[in-house]
């Protein structure tokens, strides 16, 4: 039985990618509350058991979320890395990225960290400050980091649970 049903499409579409298919970042769930990132233009909150809207900005994504603390952290459409008050909605801090396709944010040891075809680079939480860690990385080669090393590995948030069933109801 489908509980309730959120529009995710912004004012206007940004390319025409965004008319086929709206949410490509898959959503996030805390404490009872539902983060989503539409490619459209929209970021929102909602309650999960009700489905009321609790805030939403007019910033899309593509990818999925990171909640920590009291952030929303996200690469908008615009390769900006923002991080938003989870409760509100208002905006922290953003840093504009290089034109590269970057994947993340991730957390690692107090640190978000994002990666590219070119370079990783380390963010910090609290302001947004970037350090970049590597130029050219080597896939097969480790990468350190913080005092994390990462050996031979390719990582990818997960796009599903694989428990959900078709109407949206967990079987």
């Amino acid at each position: 039985v489908l509980s309730w049903i959120q529009d995710l499409v912004g004012e206007k579409s940004f390319d025409a990618i965004a008319d086929i298919t709206q949410m490509s970042a898959s959503p996030v769930i805390e404490n009872g509350i539902v983060y989503l990132i539409g490619h459209g233009g929209k970021t929102m909150a909602v309650n999960l058991k009700t489905g009321e809207s609790l805030w939403q900005i007019s910033r899309g994504g593509r990818t999925t979320p990171l909640v920590s603390g009291n952030a929303l952290f996200f690469v908008d459409n615009k390769n900006n890395l923002v991080a938003v008050n989870k409760k509100s909605g208002k905006l922290f801090w953003e840093e504009v990225l290089d034109k590269s396709v970057w994947k993340g944010p991730y957390l690692m040891d107090d640190e978000l960290v994002l990666f590219s075809d070119e370079k990783s680079i380390l963010v910090n939480p609290k302001d947004g400050k970037t350090t970049i860690l590597e130029r050219k990385m080597n896939l097969l080669e480790p990468i350190k980091v913080g005092n994390l090393e990462l050996k031979n590995r390719v990582m990818f948030p997960p796009l599903t649970t694989g428990y959900e069933e078709r109407d949206g109801s967990i079987g």
